[in-house]
């Protein structure tokens, strides 16, 4: 069996002052993460001698802070630097006049380590670059997705820049888009900066952020100008799949874990179904009249398909429906069963009834019921039921009695 579920995604746009992190392949910063892994610690007269032939360690130390203030390495503090920071300040003041090349020696005996960020960024083989701007983000609260990110890309303003213009109609402009500005949705927050694990978007695989921060006040934009289609398929025997479709394109993710008989009894229960289900022989039970009315594949393989309409399934959420394939089925009752035994006999008949004929056909539909012990028709009964609206299947019965053959 299979149960496949589908529902459009909520999708909201909104612009947004926000600090985030932005996954980079640094070389330059890699191998210097490298070296102070090896070393245990490192200087600026370390690259310069190892990575930075040549440069001034000036430059070998600007690079270190730009890795400070990405989190990535630490410095650190000798006890020299700690018994130096408690002295009174007239004995320091005077401990500076006293070299006037101190600063410059404080500055290359600076002494820096690896912090856990600078760990992960030296496994991953990437840097969360930080920049902090205007970024118009979609996002979306569906359960399916709780990274929450559709997509983000950088905003440039340019009709806020015409809006500070000193003029009636600039002012009433930027009045309306401040009074547009309102407090963000509790699980916008949740997701992208409470969440504090590195997202990807739904529409761009190749780029992964962090949300360090988001202000409060932001400009909801309106409705997107595309649908999201999220499907889910859950199958007896494989991994459930997960699908989001986009006009014609579609993108696959890892999906939850989730069993398919808790799905399917769910789905079950909330159509009032519990009772038809067998689960020792993992068969659903259904009325002839229930079954007649669907196509001749149904009748003879014994496998239905159902659709239920606006499922909730727990914690994914409500579903526009579910279609569940190749469902199992039996006959509900011996009166059903003998009923579609007789419609299955009736389109067995292909040729005259010949002695021991007949008994072929009802011994193969016999094998198609192993829970029923049906209740066949002697050979001249179902012709006469089978003469009114099968004519040719009434003289393959009915021709080998009067001939006696």
């Amino acid at each position: 069996m299979k149960i496949k579920l589908d529902r459009k995604m909520n999708i909201k746009r909104y612009r947004v002052l926000a600090k985030i992190e932005k996954a980079e392949k640094r070389p330059e910063i890699h191998s210097l993460l490298l070296l102070a892994q090896e070393k245990g610690t490192i200087t600026p007269s370390d690259i310069s001698e190892n990575l930075l032939a040549g440069k001034p360690e000036s430059v070998c130390r600007r690079l270190l802070q730009l890795c400070e203030s990405y989190g990535l390495v630490q410095e650190e503090i000798s006890s020299e630097e700690i018994i130096f920071s408690i002295q009174p300040i007239w004995l320091i003041n005077n401990l500076v006049n006293e070299d006037s090349d101190s600063e410059g020696q404080k500055c290359n005996s600076h002494t820096y380590v690896l912090t856990k960020k600078g760990i992960e960024a030296l496994k991953q083989e990437q840097v969360f670059v930080p920049e902090k701007g205007l970024w118009e983000i979609e996002v979306t609260d569906d359960l399916l997705w709780p990274q929450g990110l559709i997509k983000i890309q950088e905003y440039n303003d340019s009709n806020a820049r015409k809006e500070t213009k000193n003029d009636d109609e600039s002012k009433k402009k930027l009045d309306n888009r401040m009074k547009s500005l309102k407090s963000l949705e509790k699980w916008v927050v949740e997701r992208l900066v409470n969440n504090s694990n590195p997202v990807t978007p739904l529409l761009d695989k190749q780029n992964v952020y962090r949300f360090v921060k988001i202000e409060d006040n932001a400009e909801e934009t309106g409705t997107v100008d595309f649908e999201v289609l999220v499907m889910l398929t859950i199958s007896e025997n494989d991994k459930p799949i997960l699908t989001f479709k986009i006009e014609k394109e579609e993108y696959t993710h890892d999906a939850p874990e989730i069993q398919f008989m808790d799905v399917w009894w769910q789905l079950l229960e909330q159509n009032e179904m519990l009772d038809k289900w067998d689960d020792k022989r993992h068969v659903l039970r259904v009325k002839y009249s229930e079954v007649l009315a669907n196509d001749i594949k149904t009748m003879t393989t014994f496998k239905q398909s159902k659709e239920f309409e606006h499922p909730e399934i727990a914690d994914l959420g409500k579903f526009n429906t579910a279609i569940v394939t190749d469902i199992p089925i039996v006959p509900a009752t011996q009166d059903d069963a003998d009923a579609w035994a007789k419609w299955l006999l009736e389109r067995s008949i292909n040729c005259f009834a010949v002695k021991g004929k007949f008994e072929e056909w009802q011994d193969k539909v016999q094998q198609m019921f192993p829970y029923f012990n049906i209740n066949f028709p002697e050979q001249d009964d179902f012709a006469n039921m089978l003469m009114k609206n099968n004519r040719q299947a009434f003289w393959y019965l009915q021709a080998p009695l009067d001939w006696n053959i």
